[in-house]
């Protein structure tokens, strides 16, 4: 019986200094996805804020969700070696991930 665990990634539209992405980064990010999960899905338009726990600071931003189904959960693994990945190529201090319905900050 084949499984589908659903997971998501919230990515911001720009940078902490508000610059946007460059489309390349968003092409790489399109090419994970299929290569690890068979595709994706995305939405966009999401607007969000967080507080800075270490110095209160208030980050204001807009966002896509990326989804993706998971066929196994030996995937988790490789979704979150993604987000990873999404942390670092889009210099964020902490993304979240949702998967089955549990939500983590990845910082």
């Amino acid at each position: 019986m084949n499984i589908g665990v659903k997971a998501s990634i919230l990515i911001p539209e720009r940078d902490n200094g508000g610059n946007t992405f460059p489309p390349k980064l968003w092409e790489e990010l399109g090419n994970r996805f299929r290569e690890t999960f068979g595709g994706f899905t995305s939405t966009g338009g999401n607007i969000g804020e967080w507080v800075d726990p270490n110095d209160g600071r208030v980050y204001s931003d807009r966002t896509f969700t990326y989804y993706v189904s998971l066929t196994s959960w030996r995937q988790v693994t490789d979704f979150i070696e993604v987000a990873q990945w999404v942390r670092t190529q889009y210099r964020q201090e902490a993304v979240l991930i949702e998967i089955a319905g549990l939500i983590e900050v990845l910082g």
